[in-house]
C-alpha cells in the first residue's frame, strides 16, 4: 500500500485542532444542563454535553476520513509495457566550426534538423539536448513536446556560447545526471559533432552513461572551409590565418567505435530495426491503481446520518468535498517550485512580454520583457545599468529602435571596450551610416535651396530688361500710328457723315456683345471658383517632401537589419550558468 498524494495528510494537522476547538466551544454552550432539566433543554432547543461529543467525534471521523482518501491510498496493479523506446538524450556540439557552411545552409542549422526529425519520429517518450562548447548546458529538459523543442532549438547558434572550445565530456556528466533521474525509462543517447579528439576518448569513457542505444552523427564533409563570424563580419582567424576547418568523418568513426557508438549519416532516421529489438529486453513499468475513493463510501454513511441533525457538519462536509476537486496538476506543480524569474523567462519565450515583466526580477530579463512590449526607451535605460558587453549592446539595439541614434552608437562603443563584440561594431556601423547619410541628404537639400536663392535676382533682372525693350517697341508703334492719323485726317473729315453712322451702328453691336460676354464671364467665374474649392491643395506641411520619405525609408531600413535579441535570454542563461560552474577547454576555441 502507498500513497500517491502523500503531502495531502498535512491537512489533519488542521482538521483536528479545528474540531478540538469546535467540539471546546460547543461545550461552553452546553452548560445550562447544571441549572436547566433535560426535557426542559430539548424544548429550548440548547444541546446537552453528550449530543455535542458525539457531533463532534462524527465531524472528526468524517473529515479524516475524506483527507485520508484524498490522499490517494493505492495497491499495485500489475505491469504494464511501455510504447515508446524510451527518452532520447541529444548532445549537440555547439562549438564555433559548427557555423562552417559545407554543409547548406550550415552546419548547426543540419543538426537541429536532424534532432528535430529523430523526436518526431513517435520511437521515443521524451527527448532532451543538452549543447557543449568549452562548457555544457542544458538546452531543454525531457519534453514530449516537439514544438516545444522546435522553438528551444530555433534560436540556437555557436555565437551564443559564453566561450568556445570542446568540452564533451561535460556534457555526458548532465546526460548522466538526466538518466538517473528516470529510473527504470530506456535511455537513448544521439550525439552530433565534427570533431572528436583522441585526446578526450579517455575521459569520454569515464563519462559516457550506460544507454540502451549510443549513435553518433559526423556533421560535415572533408572539404576545406572557412567559419563565418557572427553577422557576416568576415571569416574566423588565428594568429593572423583564416580558420579552415574539415570533418574526418573516419575518425569521428573509429573514436565513436571505442566508446561504443554506432555511426549513421547526417539526416537520417532512427534506426528502427535496432530499437525495435531493443523494445523486446525492456523493463515493463509497474502501475499504481488509487483506492483512494472506496474510503468516501463510510463517509457518506456518515454523512447521511448526521446530516438532518447538524447543519455545520454539512458546511464541513461540503467543504471538504470541494477539496477533492482540487487536486494538484502537473503544470500547477512544476510552478510552485520554479522562481519568478524562471516563471518570467518561460513568459518571454511564450512571448507574453506582459506576464514576464511582472514576473522579472532580474533587470536583464524586466529590460528583455520592456524591449519586446515595445518600451524601447525603459528597455535602453535598464540595459545601460549593467556593466557587460551584451548589456551595452542590447542597450544599443533599444536606443536605435527609441531613434535615439547617437546614445546607441555610444552604447555600441562601450559593448566594444569590454573586447571584441562583431555584432556591436557592425550595428554601430550601420547607425554611423545611417547618420551620415541623413546629414549628407540635408547638405544636399540645403545647397538646393541656396542654389534657388541665388537664382531669383538675376531672374529679376531679365525680366525688367524684357520690360524695357516691350516699352521701346510699344513707343515706336504709337509713332507710326500717330503718322498714320496726321495722313488719314482729311480722308476722315470727308467721310464724317458716313462714319458716324457707322459708328452708331458699331455702338449697337458692341452694347449687344459686351452683355453676351458678361454673362459669359459670370458663369465661367462662378465654375472656376467651384473647382477651386473642390481641387483646394492641401498645406505644404502635411505632404512630406522626397527628402524626408528618403530618410524613413533609410531608417527603417536600418532598424529592420538591427537583431531584436531574441536570443538573448538563451545568451544570458548559458552565461550565467557558466559563471557559477567555469570550465576549461583543451586545444584551439574552435
Amino acid at each position: 500500500m502507498t500513497l500517491l498524494r502523500p503531502e495531502l495528510l498535512l491537512l489533519l494537522l488542521a482538521w483536528w485542532p479545528l474540531c478540538f476547538w469546535l467540539n471546546k466551544s460547543r461545550n461552553q454552550q452546553s452548560q445550562w444542563s447544571d441549572v436547566i432539566e433535560p426535557e426542559l433543554l430539548k424544548v429550548l432547543g440548547k444541546p446537552n454535553s453528550k449530543s455535542t461529543q458525539s457531533k463532534s467525534l462524527t465531524l472528526l471521523l468524517l473529515g479524516t476520513l475524506m483527507i485520508v482518501a484524498l490522499s490517494g491510498p493505492a495497491i499495485k496493479n500489475g505491469e504494464v509495457e511501455t510504447g515508446s523506446q524510451g527518452n532520447l538524450y541529444v548532445v549537440l556540439d555547439n562549438s564555433l566550426s559548427m557555423a562552417a557552411n559545407d554543409l547548406t545552409p550550415n552546419r548547426y542549422s543540419r543538426a537541429k534538423w536532424m534532432i528535430e526529425d529523430w523526436a518526431k519520429s513517435g520511437l521515443f517518450f521524451q527527448t532532451s539536448v543538452t549543447v557543449y562548447a568549452a562548457s555544457a548546458h542544458l538546452l531543454t529538459p525531457l519534453t514530449q513536446d516537439s514544438e516545444t523543442l522546435k522553438t528551444q532549438l530555433a534560436p540556437l547558434t555557436p555565437y551564443l556560447m559564453p566561450k568556445q572550445g570542446s568540452n564533451p565530456a561535460q556534457a555526458f556528466d548532465l546526460v548522466a545526471q538526466q538518466i538517473a533521474q528516470q529510473p527504470g525509462q530506456a535511455a537513448h543517447i544521439l550525439w552530433l559533432t565534427d570533431e572528436i579528439k583522441a585526446t578526450q576518448v579517455q575521459q569520454l569513457k569515464n563519462s559516457i552513461p550506460d544507454a540502451a542505444s549510443k549513435t553518433v552523427v559526423a556533421v560535415g564533409s572533408a572539404e576545406a572551409t572557412p567559419i563565418p563570424m557572427e553577422g557576416g563580419q568576415g571569416y574566423a582567424t588565428y594568429n593572423g590565418e583564416m580558420i579552415m576547418v574539415t570533418t574526418d568523418s573516419r575518425g569521428i568513426a573509429s573514436r565513436a567505435t571505442q566508446l561504443g557508438f554506432a555511426t549513421q549519416a547526417i539526416g537520417s532516421q532512427p534506426n528502427a530495426n535496432l530499437l525495435n529489438q531493443l523494445n523486446k529486453q525492456s523493463n515493463p513499468i509497474s502501475m499504481d491503481k488509487d483506492m483512494g475513493y472506496w474510503l468516501l463510501i463510510p463517509a457518506l454513511f456518515v454523512f447521511l446520518f448526521q446530516l438532518r441533525r447538524n447543519s455545520l457538519l454539512l458546511q464541513a462536509s461540503l467543504l471538504l468535498i470541494s477539496l477533492s476537486f482540487f487536486t494538484p496538476q502537473p503544470a500547477m506543480a512544476a510552478s510552485l517550485f520554479k522562481n519568478s524569474n524562471q516563471q518570467a523567462y518561460e513568459a518571454l519565450n511564450n512571448n507574453d512580454a506582459a506576464t514576464a515583466l511582472s514576473l522579472a526580477k532580474d533587470p536583464q530579463l524586466q529590460a528583455q520583457a520592456l524591449f519586446d512590449s515595445g518600451s524601447y526607451e525603459q528597455a535602453a535605460a535598464l540595459f545601460a545599468e549593467q556593466n557587460t558587453a551584451d548589456a551595452q549592446y542590447n542597450a544599443g539595439n533599444a536606443y536605435a529602435h527609441a531613434g535615439q541614434f547617437e546614445q546607441a552608437i555610444k552604447a555600441y562603443e562601450n559593448a566594444l571596450s569590454f573586447g571584441a563584440h562583431p555584432a556591436a561594431e557592425k550595428n554601430k556601423k550601420l547607425i554611423e551610416d545611417l547618420l551620415n547619410q541623413q546629414q549628407q541628404n540635408q547638405q544636399n537639400s540645403d545647397q538646393q535651396q541656396s542654389d534657388q536663392d541665388n537664382s531669383d535676382p538675376q531672374d529679376s533682372d531679365e525680366q525688367s530688361s524684357q520690360s524695357e525693350q516691350e516699352s521701346d517697341a510699344q513707343q515706336q508703334q504709337q509713332q507710326q500710328q500717330q503718322q498714320q492719323q496726321q495722313q488719314q485726317q482729311q480722308q476722315q473729315q470727308q467721310q464724317q457723315q458716313q462714319q458716324q453712322q457707322q459708328q452708331q451702328q458699331d455702338a449697337e453691336q458692341n452694347d449687344e456683345s459686351s452683355q453676351q460676354q458678361d454673362e459669359h464671364q459670370s458663369e465661367q467665374n462662378q465654375n472656376d471658383g467651384s473647382e477651386q474649392e473642390n481641387n483646394e491643395p492641401q498645406p505644404a506641411s502635411a505632404i512630406p517632401s522626397p527628402e524626408e520619405i528618403q530618410n524613413e525609408q533609410e531608417v527603417e531600413a536600418i532598424l529592420n537589419n538591427l537583431p531584436t535579441e531574441q536570443d538573448s535570454l538563451l545568451r544570458y542563461k548559458f552565461q550565467y550558468q557558466y559563471q557559477q560552474n567555469p570550465s576549461e577547454a583543451e586545444s584551439t576555441p574552435w
